[in-house]
């Protein structure tokens, strides 16, 4: 379990720097105040429609990002027995 959270507002701000913009540059697409997008970035939990309309903006897919992490997350994770399962295992020898 020595993986980092995803966090999507340091992903969004390698994406700017990619493509030579700043946050103050994406403030403006957005008709947001900086400092606002600053404290939205630093948030780790953005709303859809805000990564839906920065996708746009940045002609970049960031929910495609996060199901890559999910995907990855559930292959280093694919050994270990799920919860759930371990629970109706122990219901069902339980009842027997």
């Amino acid at each position: 379990m020595g993986k980092e959270i995803f966090n999507i507002g340091d992903l969004i701000k390698k994406s700017l720097k990619a493509q030579g913009h700043t946050v103050s540059w994406l403030a403006k697409q957005m008709a947001h105040d900086r400092s606002n997008l600053y404290k939205m970035l630093k948030n780790n939990h953005l709303h859809p429609d805000r990564i839906r309309q920065i996708s746009k903006i940045l002609k970049h897919d960031f929910f495609t990002d996060y199901s890559t992490d999910l995907q990855e997350s559930n292959n280093e994770n694919s050994n270990e027995t799920p919860y759930f399962w371990t629970d109706w295992n122990n219901i069902y020898y339980i009842l027997r």
